[in-house]
């Protein structure tokens, strides 16, 4: 199969070339895992200890729920210093995965900046922090698991068995938006046709991540879309969950995942907007479609993203507050 790689092919070829005299590795994503974060870092696991390296993948936060049957997941170290410092320290490299900073990491931030290793970055959102020795950064690709396609399609291509296939459908499905987002091309059917020869089961993988809702996360989902408020003429639609709700339906932050696409259901909405009050901070998602900036909606809160997808955690601030900053942050935008 020929892929699209000329642009990425270098930094593919030095990536491997550094994989090749190394022994020891660290893979890690961002605070929160997503699909792509969690498909992508199994995948590298199962694909790097196929070539007989000693890898150990630490995250900051616990797997979600719905994401924990993908091979490898069970593997996942939640970060502890007292544990996990020296396995960093004495890695040779360093595989940062779906994160383009490393302030995305939280309480491993410091750790991994002091760390000798090599530091490889794989990841496709825009404006990255100079953190790394070498990367593979894409901002059109579909997701970090597309990347990794690519890497292991043209470096590996014996170790994308059934396992590692699953792995990054589950990535690029989820951070396609089931394949629905604008980034998504012919070349992107033709890697999903390619991991289903290789094994992967698109009806079980959908089923795990999308049909396995706890009755929490729907008693949230039903008080998430009563929350629903239009603004800007109909072009902004704002969800919002408040500490209360959390309580009240025993939900996590983790079920939450996916709520802000149904902002985006609404006929004539074109950006939406999901508020998240937590203990010690307000998290604020924007979704948009076309061209409208999500990014730069979320850049005024000191976040960032993709041009559809964005995002920013604020500390300090009432939830009020930031509904009407974000409101109006947005509002720039649709006018």
């Amino acid at each position: 199969m020929s892929l699209n790689t000329a642009h990425i092919k270098q930094p593919i070829h030095l990536v491997t070339k550094l994989l090749t005299h190394t022994r020891n590795i660290v893979i890690t994503t961002h605070v929160n895992p997503d699909g792509d974060a969690i498909g992508s870092a199994c995948a590298m696991l199962l694909a790097l200890r196929h070539q007989r390296k000693n890898v150990t993948v630490i995250n900051v936060s616990q797997t979600p729920k719905n994401l924990r049957f993908l091979p490898g997941a069970q593997d996942i170290q939640q970060y502890e210093s007292a544990k996990h410092d020296d396995v960093i320290k004495k890695a040779d490299m360093i595989l940062c995965l779906d994160f383009n900073t490393p302030k995305r990491i939280n309480e491993m931030e410091h750790i991994i900046r002091a760390s000798e290793a090599t530091k490889v970055m794989i990841d496709h959102h825009t404006q990255p922090e100079d953190f790394y020795s070498a990367a593979i950064h894409d901002v059109d690709a579909t997701s970090t698991g597309e990347l990794i396609y690519k890497l292991l399609a043209t470096s590996y291509p014996e170790a994308i068995n059934s396992g590692v296939a699953a792995n990054l459908y589950a990535a690029m499905m989820t951070d396609s938006g089931n394949f629905r987002f604008p980034r998504v091309s012919s070349e992107t059917h033709t890697i999903i046709a390619d991991l289903l020869q290789r094994g992967a089961d698109p009806v079980s993988i959908y089923e795990q991540i999308f049909n396995t809702s706890s009755m929490p996360r729907m008693l949230m989902l039903g008080e998430a879309l009563a929350s629903m408020t239009l603004h800007h003429n109909g072009k902004l639609c704002v969800m919002t969950l408040t500490h209360d709700m959390f309580q009240r339906t025993g939900c996590s932050e983790d079920d939450t995942e996916g709520f802000v696409h149904n902002t985006l259901s609404i006929e004539g909405v074109v950006c939406g907007l999901l508020i998240v009050e937590k203990p010690d901070e307000v998290k604020c998602s924007f979704r948009s479609k076309g061209n409208i900036p999500a990014n730069l909606m979320a850049g005024a809160f000191g976040g960032g993203g993709h041009v559809n997808a964005a995002g920013a955690r604020i500390k300090g601030a009432s939830l009020e507050e930031l509904r009407a900053k974000a409101i109006k942050a947005a509002g720039a935008h649709l006018h």
